[in-house]
């Protein structure tokens, strides 16, 4: 740290654009701010404690990173390739602060979130996979043994798990990219000198 550094006292404006720098841009580090506001990774790391400084998820990047880790652990590679099915969804239990969150910098209580939020997202995506595997293997036995009480029960199983599965993926927010809705920007140019020719 220079001496400069220890002289300068950032105001309140400037410690506000650096904490909304901070918490909306995911890559943002304390040592990227330590510049602009002109004192120590220390200092910012105080201050954004005492604060309550927050990393917001992006969800878009979370659900892609889950549908990445999905495909990476997928097995259901074919249709004779599957396992035991749970009926239960993966259930994210937070035991409560430990020691070492509560020394933890709000960077990496990011990081960890970040990751608890991929590893439930890619866990439900696998799940799904499976199931879909399952159903396909039902059918196949459907049509093998010419069963058609049984070609009626996968149509059943086929339309709940859809319906199921779609208000999993709304409840978690898994669409492809996350469901981030492109805005539309109108924008009205005037001009004074506008004159109407007859």
């Amino acid at each position: 740290m220079n001496l400069n550094m220890a002289k300068n006292k950032p105001n309140q404006e400037a410690w506000s654009a650096a904490r909304l720098r901070w918490e909306t841009e995911p890559p943002c580090t304390y040592n990227d701010l330590v510049e602009s506001l002109g004192v120590s990774k220390q200092a910012i790391a105080k201050r954004a404690h005492k604060d309550g400084w927050a990393k917001q998820l992006d969800m878009a990047r979370v659900v892609e990173m889950a549908h990445q880790r999905a495909d990476r652990q997928s097995t259901a590679t074919n249709a004779e390739n599957t396992r035991p099915l749970s009926p239960q969804a993966p259930v994210v239990v937070h035991p409560g602060p430990t020691k070492s969150d509560i020394d933890a910098t709000p960077e990496s209580r990011h990081e960890a979130d970040q990751t608890a939020a991929v590893t439930a997202r890619a866990a439900i995506l696998e799940r799904h996979r499976t199931e879909w595997v399952a159903a396909r293997n039902m059918l196949y036995a459907s049509i093998k043994g010419r069963d058609f009480e049984l070609s009626r029960t996968v149509k059943n199983v086929v339309d709940a798990m859809k319906k199921i599965q779609e208000g999993e993926r709304d409840a978690w927010d898994l669409a492809a990219g996350g469901n981030i809705k492109p805005t539309l920007q109108i924008i009205v140019e005037r001009s004074a000198d506008v004159r109407v020719v007859r």
